[in-house]
């Protein structure tokens, strides 16, 4: 059968069905909400994903900035800045307990 032979049928299927009869039903929207269900659990896992390896990437340029200071001879330790508290420097540590005051 050629294509204008079956137009007259098509037609005729399309005047006999009532659009409001044509739904998805139940199944259409179950198969909707699973994809659309699919597609958040996608993104999720893709920015997990792209986070992690932007991670990754800040921690290699931090162990390669160490790597390059401590074969240059700088240590981050000594970079000539006091950090001792003021209001320790009269403390002497010791080991016994300090004794009550009455």
């Amino acid at each position: 059968m050629t294509l204008p032979a079956l137009m007259p049928l098509a037609i005729m299927a399309s005047a006999a069905v009532d659009d409001d009869d044509v739904t998805p039903g139940p199944e259409g929207f179950l198969l909707t909400a699973l994809v659309v269900a699919l597609v958040v659990l996608l993104m999720l896992d893709m920015v997990r994903r792209i986070r992690r390896t932007t991670y990754r990437a800040q921690i290699r340029e931090r162990l390669a900035a160490e790597e390059q200071d401590r074969q240059s001879g700088v240590d981050d330790a000594d970079d000539g800045t006091d950090t001792t508290d003021p209001a320790d420097a009269d403390a002497t540590p010791t080991d016994e307990p300090p004794t009550p005051t009455r």
